[in-house]
């Protein structure tokens, strides 16, 4: 509408008088915010539920070791890197870079696309998304390579540690992981 003002454009300043006159408090304002985005994942949550086979949740769940497992490989081989300067690459460009076999890179890329790592544009075409771009910040690998490590005996063999406990509760924040 005429006169109105972008809310992008306002200054900290702008934004703290608009805030102040509406009588509004910057904490209700942060707390309003941070439910609406509560409510909002929800809602995603709900829509992927709807729409994502129960098929697909069980591949999904089933395959989550090999996605980290995948994206573990392709910290090795610099797969990231492959993609510095330029938003998209060609499998056989990307497989040169890295030096690695096409087919395997295919393999790797499909585990990190289904995760929303990158995205694949053509048949043998990948590009960067908000995600992979996020995750070039060496503290994102970091945290990957070290839970990784962590949990990459640990996991494996929980099943069978609730089983050899009765599958009681753990009342030790230290022994339990959820």
């Amino acid at each position: 509408m005429p006169g109105d003002t972008d809310p992008t454009s306002l200054s900290n300043d702008q934004t703290h008088s608009i805030v102040t006159y509406s009588g509004l408090g910057e904490a209700q304002i942060n707390g309003a915010l941070v439910e609406a985005k509560a409510k909002l994942i929800r809602a995603t949550q709900d829509l992927l539920q709807q729409l994502e086979s129960s098929e697909d949740t069980i591949f999904r769940v089933a395959f989550g070791g090999h996605a980290q497992a995948a994206l573990r490989a392709a910290l090795e081989m610099d797969l990231f890197e492959a993609f510095q300067a330029q938003d998209e690459v060609g499998l056989d460009e990307l497989a040169r870079k890295v030096g690695a076999e096409s087919v395997l890179v295919v393999r790797i890329m499909r585990a990190l696309i289904a995760v929303g790592f990158f995205n694949q544009t053509t048949d043998e075409r990948y590009a960067l998304n908000k995600v992979s771009r996020r995750f070039m910040h060496p503290s994102f690998r970091t945290l990957i390579i070290g839970m990784s490590g962590v949990f990459a005996g640990y996991l494996p063999s929980l099943p069978e540690y609730l089983a050899s406990i009765s599958f009681s509760n753990l009342s030790d924040p230290q022994k339990a992981l959820f």
